[in-house]
């Protein structure tokens, strides 16, 4: 057995890697299937908008309070029942494609994402120092990305193939799969006390944290937000921005990107492809973008004294991505535009975790990334809700354009604040 092997923080991140995946089944193939497929499933513009949103909307609090339960609990239940109600939820989508019962789902699926995505990366920081964490948070990163290259590509084939009910049938199984994976084989990572026992025994022995009442109301009533410094304020921050631009806007509206610029098929040679599998294939591709530059990135700046000279260049990539899809002509704007921002993307994902880590106190950890993920989620809510509401007035790429003066000025207020203020990372060595 190699030491990789033996090492318990690679089965850790394999098995929550692997079950998130599956989880991600029925998320991601809607986004592949709703913008094309608007009136085939008796679907206006703006119900596609809520739908890609409502899910978003939850986790505004549903983020916090995931990341109370992880700081007054043990993790394991937690990632478990995420994983439990998003099977549900995906059984919901595969009933019927009325509004209302897809909407319910998307409600539920919201729930579950709290519950997985926060839950897993608290479970990654537990077992981690600063001199790993980005390794290993890239190492994630990277896994969820190539289920965001294949699910949203199988799914475009199989609605194009089955229809998509069958196919979201097929997602749920999925996703149960993922359950029953991380039943046998998740370990606990709470720690057992203030100061930390060694990883191994902390994963190999289930700790035992205080349930008593009143530490449950004391916690509830205050969460200790303020306590958190500006290095985790400002990822935070940037965290939104980067979850609008990628996870919001360029996932909700790549699909009428490519109806807009070039009609509802396309031919490759003698092959006829459609829009919803070609869908599938650029959101495959921009996953794929974003596994190659997490590990990287987020090895990187373990070996750096601060992680932010990778947040610099980052958010020049995402500017030089969003102005290029603004204004270049249809192929070289996807291409270019798409490549830049998702190496952005992966960058961001694995570092802005990482900082957050490195700087939040062990007793706020839960609390400190489920407030990382509800900026997130409201950035990704707030993009396809806004968009899809003003397409009628604005073109797609006015919206490209403005989002990259975003990044634009996120990237000149980065560089006065780091000049300026000095900032350095917290406990980053």
């Amino acid at each position: 057995m190699t030491a990789r092997n033996r090492d318990p923080r690679w089965r850790l991140v394999t098995v929550l890697g692997f079950s998130t995946v599956l989880s991600l089944s029925g998320d991601l193939t809607l986004y592949a299937i709703l913008p094309v497929n608007a009136g085939g499933l008796l679907l206006t513009l703006g119900q596609i908008g809520i739908l890609l949103s409502a899910n978003r909307f939850v986790r505004l609090i549903s983020n916090p309070l995931t990341g109370f339960l992880l700081d007054r609990g043990r993790r394991r239940p937690v990632y478990l029942s995420g994983l439990l109600l998003g099977t549900l939820s995906t059984l919901m989508y595969a009933l019927t494609h009325q509004f209302w019962v897809l909407l319910i789902g998307r409600l539920l699926w919201g729930l579950a994402w709290s519950l997985i995505n926060v839950g897993g990366n608290t479970m990654i920081v537990d077992s981690t120092q600063p001199s790993d964490r980005g390794r290993y948070l890239g190492i994630l990163t990277l896994m969820l990305s190539l289920g965001l290259a294949l699910n949203p590509l199988i799914g475009g084939f199989l609605a194009d193939a089955a229809g998509f009910q069958p196919t979201m049938l097929i997602c749920a199984l999925l996703t149960g799969a993922g359950f029953f994976l991380s039943l046998l084989l998740l370990p606990e990572t709470h720690p057992r006390t203030a100061d930390t026992r060694p990883l191994e025994a902390s994963l190999d022995a289930p700790s035992e944290p205080n349930f008593r009442l009143e530490h449950w109301s004391s916690s509830l009533k205050n969460f200790q937000l303020p306590s958190l410094q500006r290095e985790i304020w400002l990822a935070i921050l940037l965290t939104f921005v980067t979850f609008f631009a990628g996870n919001g806007l360029i996932m909700a509206t790549v699909g009428r990107f490519l109806t807009i610029e070039f009609g509802q098929s396309i031919a490759f040679g003698e092959a006829l492809i459609g829009m919803t599998a070609l869908t599938g294939i650029v959101l495959g591709a921009r996953a794929l973008l974003i596994a190659l530059a997490a590990p990287l990135s987020g090895a990187f700046s373990d070996r750096r004294k601060s992680r932010w000279p990778v947040v610099l260049f980052s958010l020049a990539l995402g500017t030089l991505g969003m102005f290029a899809l603004g204004g270049l002509p249809p192929l070289p704007a996807l291409l270019v535009g798409i490549t830049l921002v998702s190496l952005c993307e992966g960058a961001l994902l694995t570092v802005l975790p990482a900082i957050v880590g490195d700087g939040a106190p062990e007793a706020l950890r839960g609390r400190a990334m489920g407030l990382t993920f509800m900026a997130g989620d409201l950035g990704a809510a707030l993009a396809p809700l806004l968009v899809y509401s003003l397409l009628a007035l604005i073109p797609l790429r006015t919206v490209y354009l403005a989002t990259g003066g975003a990044f634009s000025l996120c990237l000149v207020l980065m560089m006065i604040g780091i000049s300026g203020f000095k900032i350095s990372d917290i406990n980053h060595k």
